[in-house]
């Protein structure tokens, strides 16, 4: 029902023009709307804009550029759809208080439809780390993991894809501090923090390194 919801939004507020209460704008190739008018949606979409006009390392990924901005909920991006959803609130993170964080939480987003489109090499690589930790390995308690056991090994992909990304654009020590305080997920963003080596060699292996990674913003 909530997706159905949202899909209905998306069509009325992308599809048609927006009401006085919402905001609309296109910035470089992405387009960003707010779902309402709260304070925090404000902020958050003030934050968002300048994110993408100083970060151009962002154009690296749009595989999905249509980013809709809410206050409640956590960010998400629907399967087969064209939108990223994004808060401002929710339990994890006020992304309005922390650009690096909101900057992590594009890339993570945009890199499930990266390893979503690439299936096969997305197989070889879960094998590979499956036998590196098997299924009694992985915490029982999903607040340290993902929702099911799938979505868990798969975001260790996306999560090592996202601290790769995140350091190819704010560098090294930035973007492992960022991971390391990732409230989400702290299971998985551990592990990814301690096994790089051997989470590179397996994307390398597999070929499912993201080629478009940005080369590292000048300061």
């Amino acid at each position: 029902m909530i997706k159905k919801i949202l899909v209905l939004m998306v069509s009325l507020l992308v599809g048609c023009s927006t009401s006085p209460h919402h905001v609309d704008e296109s910035v470089g190739r992405f387009r960003i709307v707010t779902l309402d008018d709260s304070p925090g949606t404000n902020r958050l979409f003030t934050v968002f804009k300048k994110l993408l006009e100083k970060d151009k390392a962002l154009e690296a990924y749009d595989f999905r550029k249509i980013f809709l901005l809410q206050e409640n909920g956590r960010p998400h991006s629907p399967p087969k759809e064209s939108y990223i959803v994004l808060t401002s609130l929710s339990r994890t993170t006020n992304y309005t208080n922390n650009p690096s964080e909101l900057l992590a939480t594009i890339i993570h987003e945009e890199l499930h439809e990266f390893v979503d489109q690439n299936q096969k090499k997305r197989d070889l690589a879960l094998e590979k780390i499956k036998r590196i930790w098997p299924e009694d390995k992985i915490p029982t308690d999903r607040s340290q993991v993902a929702d099911d056991l799938k979505s868990t090994y798969e975001h260790i992909i996306i999560c090592y894809l996202e601290l790769y990304g995140l350091k190819k654009t704010i560098g090294d020590e930035g973007a492992e501090k960022v991971i390391g305080k990732r409230k989400m997920y702290p299971w998985i963003y551990q592990t990814v923090l301690k096994n790089q080596s051997v989470l590179n060699d397996i994307l390398l292996e597999t070929d499912l390194l993201y080629p478009k990674m940005a080369s590292r913003l000048p300061h």
